[in-house]
């Protein structure tokens, strides 16, 4: 349903906000919480999804979980291939 959606979006954008403030945990929750809505939503080939996938990956970087990092990426760049 689109109020789904824009629920995952406002959940990902939560992220965003946590990552900005170095809340990594906080973030990191924030992104598995919207993917898990958008994927359900929209399928995993949405852009919305990669976009969260890519701020999830972004988050795993700061952490320093650099291979978890790397497989986030890589999910989200198969949706725009």
């Amino acid at each position: 349903s689109p109020d789904g959606v824009q629920q995952g979006l406002a959940v990902n954008e939560l992220g965003a906000a946590y990552r900005g403030a170095r809340r990594a945990p906080e973030a990191l929750a924030a992104y598995e919480q919207a993917l898990s809505i958008l994927t359900r939503r929209l399928g995993g080939q949405s852009d919305a999804v990669a976009a969260s996938r890519n701020g999830l990956a972004n988050t795993l970087m700061l952490e320093g979980r650099f291979d978890e990092a790397q497989a986030a990426y890589l999910a989200a760049v198969t949706v725009f291939e």
